[in-house]
C-alpha cells in the first residue's frame, strides 16, 4: 500500500522537461507513482502551475506543440489526490508569513503538514527556506534515500 506524498509542480515539470536538473530522480518518482509505490497529493493549484510551466516551455521552444499537448493529457490522467487550497488557507497564510515564502509554496507545505506526510520539492529556493526547519520537507535530490527509487 502506498502512502501519500505531496509533490510540487517543480518536481512534476521535470517529468517532461528534459533540460532540467534532477530529471533522472524525477523519472524514478514518476515510475513509482505509476507503479503504485507513491500516491501523490497536491493542492488544486498544482494544475495551474503545471499548465503555466507548459505554456512557458512551449513559448520558449523547450516543448513542441505536440509535446505540450501530451503533457497536458498526462497531467489530466495522473492519479493524484487533489485537495482544495481553501481547506488549509489559514495555516497556509501562517506558514507563508513564518518562512517568508509565497502562498503558492505554503499551500504545498500546509497540505503535507495536514496529511502528516512528506513533501517533495525541486525548488532550491523553497527548500533552502524551509528544508532544515521542517523534517518532512525533502529535495528531489534526496528521492533515492527517501523512497528507494
Amino acid at each position: 500500500m502506498s502512502s501519500p506524498c505531496v509533490i510540487d509542480a517543480c518536481v512534476a515539470a521535470k517529468w517532461w522537461l528534459d533540460d532540467e536538473q534532477y530529471i533522472a530522480e524525477a523519472a524514478h518518482i514518476l515510475k513509482s507513482i505509476r507503479g503504485g509505490g507513491i500516491e501523490p497529493a497536491v493542492p488544486g493549484l498544482w494544475f495551474y502551475e503545471l499548465a503555466n510551466v507548459i505554456i512557458q516551455a512551449h513559448r520558449k521552444k523547450r516543448l513542441t506543440k505536440h509535446q505540450a499537448e501530451e503533457f497536458i493529457f498526462e497531467i489530466q490522467a495522473m492519479p493524484v489526490l487533489v485537495f482544495p487550497v481553501h481547506e488549509n488557507l489559514a495555516r497556509m497564510a501562517d506558514l507563508a508569513t513564518q518562512y517568508s515564502i509565497s502562498a503558492y509554496d505554503a499551500a504545498y507545505l500546509a497540505l503535507a503538514e495536514s496529511l502528516g506526510c512528506n513533501f517533495l520539492t525541486a525548488d532550491d529556493s523553497l527548500f533552502n527556506s524551509i528544508g532544515g526547519k521542517c523534517h518532512f520537507v525533502h529535495h528531489l535530490r534526496e528521492a533515492q534515500d527517501l523512497f528507494g527509487v
